[in-house]
């Protein structure tokens, strides 16, 4: 069974990168990580990436590295401006030939899958997420911080 804490690896802060010297890296907002063996992607919210180059956006792979951002779709505004329709979903490079690491930060979707209709007036719910707040870049040490907010309800 899929539980919160085995999601919350997956969960994590939107990094870009600036193109300022002084503070190359800036923290808004909230994604998580999905995928398969051989693909990875990053999901957030539209208005997140909205208006930025999206090879500025990024994500921290386990061991700290920053892993940009390639191919990038959301659903255009005009055509629906629900809050269904603010996505950005964004393809995380593997490199050419390789497959996940172990260690990945991702919701696996090969064991994803499962009859959640049938739970769905009994499930567990939660929001999460890196208020700016509690997020953000210490430049002094060149670390990416973050305080995840948890809210659960049933």
């Amino acid at each position: 069974m899929v539980t919160y804490e085995s999601l919350q690896h997956c969960i994590q802060p939107v990094i870009f990168h600036t193109g300022v010297k002084e503070a190359p890296l800036s923290t808004w907002g909230t994604g998580f990580s999905l995928g398969t063996q051989s693909r990875a992607f990053f999901v957030s919210a539209r208005h997140v990436v909205q208006g930025t180059d999206p090879s500025d956006v990024c994500v921290m792979s386990p061991s700290g590295k920053l892993l940009p951002l390639k191919d990038s779709y959301c659903f255009d505004p005009e055509l629906s401006t629900d809050d269904w329709a603010d996505v950005s979903v964004h393809e995380v490079p593997l490199g050419e030939g390789k497959k996940k690491a172990p260690d990945a930060r991702l919701i696996d979707l090969a064991v994803a899958g499962g009859d959640w209709q049938a739970d769905a007036l009994t499930s567990r719910i939660f929001v999460v997420g890196f208020p700016n707040d509690h997020t953000g870049v210490d430049y002094d040490v060149h670390e990416v911080y973050g305080g995840l907010v948890e809210m659960e309800g049933t």
